[in-house]
Formats: C-alpha cells, sequence, structure tokens
C-alpha cells in the first residue's frame, strides 16, 4: 500500500488512536514518555514496531495495516506491556474517522494464506473497539495473542470476516510476513502466554 501525503496524517492518527486502545495510556503518558521508532528485521517484515518507555519498562507494539477498498484503515495489532500483557486486535477506522465497533462477543471467519477457513470466537474490548481472535472460549489475551503469533509464523497474509456491530459484514487482509522476529522480542522482553 503506498501512502499519499494527504492520507498519511489520518494514516498516522488511526495507529496512535490504536495503540492506545490496545495499551490503555492516555495521550499525555505518551507525550512525555521515550519514544522510539524500529523496525523488526525490516528488510522482510510487513510490520511497524513502536516502543516506549515507562514506569515499568518497555512497551513495543507492532502493526499491519491496510486500506480496503471502502477507505476503511484496519490495523492488526500485536502488543507487549511493560506490565508483560502480550495483547492483540484489529480495528477499523472509517474515513471520517469514527471507529468501527464489534459485538462484544461473535465467532469470525479467518485464513492464513490460501489455507482452509477457520471459525474462531471473538471478544471485544476498548467499549467495542478492539476485536480479539479468541484461542478458545475461556482463554486469556495473552494465551489467544500468542497462539494468533503461532498461527501467522510463517504466513504472509491473515485474513478475517466478522459481523460488526450493525451486523454489517467486514473484513481484511493483512500482510503478516516477518512476525517471528516479534514474537522473539516479546519473549525476551517477558511476555508469555499466561
Amino acid at each position: 500500500m503506498r501512502i499519499t501525503p494527504v492520507k498519511a496524517i489520518p494514516l498516522l492518527l488511526y495507529i496512535l488512536i490504536a495503540a492506545s486502545l490496545l495499551s490503555g495510556c492516555g495521550s499525555s503518558e505518551s507525550a512525555q514518555s521515550d519514544q522510539s521508532n524500529e523496525s523488526v528485521n525490516a528488510a522482510q517484515s510487513d510490520w511497524t514496531c513502536d516502543s516506549e518507555q515507562d514506569g515499568l519498562g518497555e512497551t513495543t507494539g507492532c502493526t499491519s495495516t491496510v486500506e480496503d477498498g471502502d477507505g476503511v484503515y484496519w490495523t492488526l495489532m500485536l502488543m507487549c506491556t511493560s506490565d508483560l500483557r502480550t495483547l492483540h486486535s484489529v480495528t477499523g477506522i472509517y474515513p471520517s474517522g469514527s471507529s468501527v465497533y464489534w459485538p462484544i462477543q461473535n465467532t469470525a471467519k479467518i485464513r492464513i494464506d490460501s489455507g482452509p477457513l477457520q471459525d474462531v470466537r471473538v471478544t471485544t474490548k476498548a467499549s467495542g473497539q478492539g476485536l480479539v481472535f479468541l484461542e478458545s472460549l475461556n482463554a486469556s489475551e495473552d494465551a489467544s495473542t500468542w497462539d494468533l503469533m503461532s498461527k501467522i509464523a510463517s504466513a504472509k497474509t491473515f485474513g478475517f470476516k466478522a459481523a460488526d456491530a450493525d451486523g454489517y459484514s467486514r473484513s481484511a487482509l493483512f500482510k503478516v510476513a516477518g512476525s517471528v522476529p516479534i514474537a522473539a522480542k516479546f519473549s525476551v522482553m517477558g511476555c508469555k502466554s499466561s
């Protein structure tokens, strides 16, 4: 995806909103923190990663972003927080800047590369703005995030399709090559599956 200067500002705003939703941090904390941009094996990765320090340590978030045919920006985010939580979500932002909302519990279809369709349970967070893929019905988000990272470890693409809170079918296809170094970094930072 090529970003034109006009679209770069909404995309940057979207990524900042998505990171805030996942981490639960307000913008005042991130403004005071020491931020650094880093690339995880940039030559072979479809991910953009950012790290910042806070009172507990380092938080790293990695995103894969795509724009669909309707102009909705979709972001798949993986995160290891300073309190050693491993989190993930899919968020969508309409061209108007408003968020796509999801029902609290639902199912989705996912596809890794050109593999078979898989039905998975999903839940939400951030008042319904973040879609979370569950490993199993009662799995923690930590375990579910590691399960997702395991599924995409050797993949080039990850696609999903789910109904939003208004019942409309939403889908996106993310480029996810190069996720193994992200999992390795999270492990070194101390983020575990439970």
